[in-house]
């Protein structure tokens, strides 16, 4: 059915001067065209740092954003947005394009059933109603029976669906297309294999603990979610003053109570905190892999490079004509590889797609180079992660420079943007100590960075390069990428360090739980940081913490480290001790100093003591020096001191 637009509309529209709005490019705003807003995205690590608001937009089958009938309504959209900053009623531009979608989405779905009720078509804010607000937020809570005829119509598919499949699905059940739009996001996020399998990338090797999705629940939506529905409309009608035809009422006010009153939600869940038997895991193997796997793989990756520009110069004066297929597999085949790299069975040089078999044995039983540099580079980020309790964006915004020696105390730092609270659009750089081991491995995975760019022809000053380099990602890394920027340097997205660390974390076989597996999260270690800072140090740095993790209140600090499980706390104690036994039992110390500890073996561990390895050489490099002895003594609260003497001659 065609489009119906009413006459008081059309006239509007003529009444209006027929000059496309423009604003002013500013500090927020990097581009404007009729088509298209670039506004500033500060914490992307690409060239541009750009989120694109595009006016290219269908409203229905028969009418689109940029069309002259909706010359009206885009132009109070644009005035909205350009109020919205001026004003300060958000002070993140990336935040708009959100903003742009959600009322594009909310219109689409207002003219379907316009279309069906054969009634004039929304081309103005002022058309927009109470009435299609709270059905556009019903659609969050699907029927189940819809929902399992949907998971049903999926798993007919046997293969990955395109977008025309799901129309399909819609159009059969006579749903809209923001239904089947919130149905296969759910479907597909569900991390749940009896719900949904994807064929086109590498998937978990097993179910995921993290998520208990089934069919039984997706259709809940979750609380914020519809508040921050309602929070982006409410944005409308708080620049109602600078449209033409304005939004008539208030979202927040008008709809709220209705909205939650229908809604049965998921309730509010903290990020899950794996167990501290999983994450040492996934340390220990992330540490293992800087150590052994960095430097000789850097050293294999340059000797390929070297035989393939060999054997290209070498058939270009034999004037043969061999495919870059034919010259890489040569290349490799001819490149011994290090003694070091054979537990990781490099058995190929790759492509942009890695081998069937290699995927399907998670890269245990087989990896290309490729596989294996993306492998090293996640394991430094789990302990980057691990030590600076950081958001993912501060991780993938880690420069080249980022590690240094601090002139003022000898130590070892490390140097990373950080976003002093969720609600500031500005950042400044920290620096924080780290281990002198991780500042090596860091210090190798600079030079790889370096190299892995300088082999595709990027040069970049160390203070602007990323660490996490866009060359990590395989069509840049075999040389395939055609929109690769040689000017300016690019790095990594969030989505692909989770997409390696969950990579890694098959790699690395942590530990199952039930058949299932902990696929850790970035936001995970960081809530565990939290939680161990706060409970090992008697709760009394909560104000430092709270700085730390970049909060705007105390009482988020405390939401991250309470611990509601009692039986966590105790296992994480318990590993605590563990570890702390074994970590002394591997290092060599004088015998007085093993006696001492070992006939203290049975003392209660007080872990708030953290003894670290500079203590024990200082105590070794003393009694090498001055002869003294070491005695322990222990108190009435079971506390060990340790002291020094020396008999007088």
């Amino acid at each position: 059915m065609g489009s119906v637009i009413s006459n008081t509309d059309k006239q509007a529209s003529l009444q209006v001067k027929n000059n496309e709005y423009t604003p002013q490019l500013s500090s927020w705003l990097i581009s404007a065209t009729k088509q298209k807003w670039k506004v500033l995205n500060h914490q992307s690590s690409k060239a541009a740092k750009v989120k694109a608001i595009n006016f290219d937009k269908h409203l229905s089958n028969n009418t689109n954003l940029i069309d002259s009938t909706s010359f009206v309504l885009r132009n109070d959209l644009k005035r909205t947005y350009s109020f919205i900053m001026e004003e300060g009623l958000i002070d993140k531009a990336y935040r708009l394009p959100g903003i742009h979608n959600d009322m594009i989405s909310l219109i689409v779905f207002a003219n379907e059933t316009r279309i069906k009720k054969n009634i004039p078509l929304v081309i103005s804010l002022s058309q927009i109603t109470e009435e299609d607000v709270f059905e556009y937020l019903s659609c969050y809570s699907p029927s189940l029976s819809l929902v399992r005829e949907v998971i049903f119509r999926v798993k007919e598919f046997g293969k990955s669906m395109s977008q025309m499949d799901w129309q399909n699905i819609a159009t059969s059940l006579d749903i809209t297309t923001h239904q089947i739009t919130i149905l296969k996001s759910r479907i597909q996020n569900s991390k749940n294999k009896s719900i949904y399998s994807s064929g086109n990338s590498v998937s978990k090797e097993y179910s995921d603990i993290n998520f208990n999705n089934t069919a039984d629940s997706i259709h809940k939506p979750c609380i914020r979610t519809l508040t921050n529905k309602l929070s982006n409309f409410e944005q409308f009608y708080k620049s109602s003053v600078v449209q033409v035809n304005a939004m008539r009422f208030s979202p927040y006010s008008n709809c709220y109570v209705d909205v939650m009153s229908y809604h049965d939600c998921k309730d509010m869940e903290k990020t899950p905190v794996p167990p501290l038997d999983t994450v040492f895991h996934l340390i220990k193997s992330a540490v293992d892999f800087n150590f052994k796997y960095c430097v000789p793989l850097s050293n294999y990756l340059s000797a390929i490079d070297c035989q393939i520009k060999y054997l290209s110069k070498k058939y270009t004066q034999e004037n043969k004509i061999i495919s870059d297929k034919v010259i890489l597999e040569e290349a490799f085949n001819n490149s011994p590889q290090p003694k070091e790299l054979k537990a990781l069975n490099i058995n190929s040089y790759g492509d942009t797609k890695e081998d069937t078999t290699n995927k399907h044995g998670f890269f245990r039983h087989g990896m290309s180079i490729a596989t294996a540099i993306q492998l090293c580079f996640i394991s430094f980020a789990i302990l980057a992660e691990a030590f600076l309790a950081t958001r993912n964006t501060s991780i993938k915004l880690l420069k080249r420079n980022c590690l240094q020696i601090n002139a003022l105390d000898g130590k070892y730092d490390i140097i990373y943007e950080y976003q002093k609270t969720k609600n500031s659009n500005t950042s400044q750089f920290i620096s924080r100590p780290i281990p002198e081991k991780i500042y090596e491995f860091g210090c190798n995975i600079i030079d790889l960075s370096e190299y892995l760019e300088h082999r595709i022809g990027l040069t970049f000053p160390f203070d602007s390069a990323y660490l996490f380099t866009v060359a990590l990602i395989k069509k840049s890394f075999y040389g395939k990428n055609s929109f690769l920027n040689k000017s300016i340097p690019e790095g990594i997205e969030s989505d692909f360090i989770q997409t390696m660390l969950d990579m890694f974390s098959d790699w690395c076989q942590v530990p199952l739980i039930e058949g299932k597996r902990w696929y850790i999260t970035t936001h995970q270690l960081r809530r565990l940081f939290a939680i161990l800072y706060f409970n090992l140090t008697d709760e009394t740095g909560i104000d430092e913490l709270s700085w730390m993790l970049g909060h705007d209140a105390l009482e988020t600090t405390f939401g991250y480290a309470e611990v509601d499980d009692d039986v966590w706390f105790e296992e994480a104690i318990r590993c605590i001790a563990e570890r702390a036994k074994h970590f002394h039992s591997n290092i060599v110390l004088s015998d007085d100093v093993k006696d001492a500890i070992k006939s203290h073996s049975e003392v209660e561990i007080d872990v708030n003591l953290q003894l670290e390895t500079q203590i024990y050489q200082a105590i070794n490099e003393r009694i090498k020096e001055t002869g003294e002895s070491l005695h322990f003594k222990k108190n009435e609260n079971n506390k060990i001191y340790f002291y020094f003497s020396k008999e007088s001659k």
